[in-house]
């Protein structure tokens, strides 16, 4: 089962963070129209581990 959260940015860019998504130790983050807006990484607990990848939204 997927768990969805919505973000509004302060430059009001809404993203969504698919929180059960975690590939290759990121979450994964994403744009509404489907592209990657940033990978965070994590360790084997869930927490956040590192920094993080941004990306555009036009790719």
């Amino acid at each position: 089962m997927k768990e969805d959260v919505f973000f509004n940015f302060p430059d009001k860019t809404e993203a969504q963070m698919n929180i059960k998504d975690k590939k290759d130790d990121y979450y994964h983050m994403y744009y509404l129209n489907g592209r990657v807006m940033r990978l965070v990484p994590c360790n084997e607990q869930g927490l956040y581990d590192g920094t993080f990848a941004e990306y555009y939204e036009s790719g």
